[in-house]
């Protein structure tokens, strides 16, 4: 019976790939469609414990409410519990500026992980089918992508777990006349708006006809892909060990010595992937290796430079509007960097020794005006360094210590009521240093790893 041989590969796969434990329960994403009701029917016949949950997008009128109906009476019947969420994707579209398709992926992915953590539910199943990853692996194709996107859709992805990656669409339209299992049509499937619905209509069409047993033939190509990027990120992790500097969760790398590896643009792209950077971009920082001349780049979160015999990529500083507010009476801020902060006062029996660090200040605590606010440097803001009476621009300072672009994006100042009182780690402002008139010191400290901080000040009696 072709069921049984079905749910017989089912659990095969589901045990190969470790997808989940048979005891504990599941979260099964449900749409309503072919692909995630058979989902459903393998897991119950065998055996999965498992609750249902159904994402409302409300994109298609009165048909989303029909699926939402049509889910919710499935589950009854089932006897399955049953998660329900609404929520309007055009609009976070519109809000955040990416794609309705985006919008609902994020939608529905930060609500299944929520629901994961309340209920305790082992992870998030889904009825992404053979057919999806071959489509997926086109996709990836046009867009220019390594070994990894070539692989289509993986079968684990964090909480996230694919079962029917072995299955044809085809395989499951058989298994669902075979158990009359009713399912619901999704319109928007029919369109040609989006590209993997062009893959679908036009280009998977020509494949049949080609060679009509187009999907083992990809079966066996994931399975080849899926081994070279294990076998590669194996290689990679050796080669990091090697050479990568991790400190304060920014990254070093002797540049004489990547060029020495076979191939460093696969390296680099390998490594660099992870902190947003794309193809284009590490084309470029690969050729900058061989150049003299600093060369800078940046990603959504990161800064990467090519300067002297390194490769540095560090987190980038805030934009200069995005300010953190420091309320008076906090001792300790984590964000956006770590700081202890502490008051004592000048005068006692005790002779205060300032130590000379850069990961400690000591300021005049009668001159500073809470909240204090922190953030990146503004274009044309002034301070007056320690030790000189006349003003200077903060970019004319940066100069002066030859500071690079990459330093310049990383800068954090310190100000009270407006006036900058401390260029984070460098020099503070001439007008809060301490005097002999300060009666109360402010003290800063600057966390120089995660779980340590600058050395104390010394104390002599």
């Amino acid at each position: 019976m072709y069921s049984q041989k079905l749910q017989s590969r089912f659990r095969n796969y589901v045990n190969e790939k470790k997808l989940f434990k048979p005891k504990k329960i599941l979260l099964v994403a449900v749409s309503g469609g072919l692909d995630s009701i058979c989902l459903c029917h393998l897991l119950s016949s065998l055996g999965y414990k498992f609750a249902i949950a159904h994402f409302n997008f409300q994109l298609r009128d009165a048909d989303s409410d029909l699926d939402e109906a049509f889910v919710r009476d499935f589950s009854d019947r089932a006897g399955i519990i049953f998660h329900l969420k609404r929520g309007n994707a055009s609009e976070y579209a519109k809000k955040n500026r990416i794609s309705t398709q985006e919008a609902a992926r994020e939608l529905r992915y930060e609500w299944f992980r929520e629901v994961c953590d309340a209920y305790k539910y082992q992870c998030v199943v889904t009825g992404h089918h053979l057919d999806d990853s071959i489509e997926t692996f086109f996709i990836n194709l046009l867009r220019g992508t390594g070994i990894r996107g070539l692989r289509g859709i993986l079968p684990i992805s964090g909480n996230r777990v694919r079962p029917l990656l072995f299955a044809t669409k085809e395989e499951l339209i058989k298994y669902a006349k075979e158990n009359n299992l009713s399912y619901r049509e999704d319109s928007s499937n029919l369109s040609d708006d989006y590209t993997r619905n062009k893959i679908r209509h036009h280009l998977v069409p020509q494949l049949k006809m080609l060679h009509p047993t187009y999907p083992t033939q990809f079966l066996s190509l994931f399975k080849h892909l899926e081994a070279c990027d294990i076998f590669l990120d194996t290689e990679i992790e050796k080669l990091k060990k090697k050479f990568v500097k991790l400190e304060n969760g920014n990254l070093t790398l002797d540049k004489k010595a990547i060029q020495k590896i076979p191939q460093p643009g696969l390296f680099l792209f390998s490594l660099m992937r992870d902190f947003g950077f794309n193809r284009t971009q590490i084309e470029n920082v690969t050729a900058a290796l061989k150049s003299r001349e600093g060369k800078y780049f940046k990603s959504g979160e990161f800064d990467l430079i090519v300067r002297n015999g390194d490769l540095e990529i560090q987190r980038r500083n805030k934009k200069e509007e995005d300010s953190y507010f420091i309320p008076q009476g906090k001792m300790e801020i984590t964000r956006p960097i770590r700081m202890k902060i502490s008051i004592m006062k000048a005068t006692g029996k005790r002779k205060i020794v300032f130590l000379d660090s850069p990961y400690l200040v000591y300021l005049d605590a009668d001159r500073v005006v809470f909240p204090l606010e922190i953030s990146g440097w503004k274009a044309g803001e002034r301070f007056q360094p320690l030790g000189m009476k006349t003003f200077k621009k903060l970019s004319d300072f940066f100069i002066s210590l030859k500071m690079n672009r990459f330093e310049k994006e990383s800068q954090f100042i310190l100000r009270s009521a407006g006036e900058v009182v401390w260029v984070v780690g460098r020099r503070i402002d001439n007008r809060f240093k301490v005097q002999e008139s300060t009666r109360n010191i402010l003290k800063f400290e600057i966390g120089k790893s995660k779980n340590g901080f600058g050395k104390k000040a010394a104390y002599s009696k």
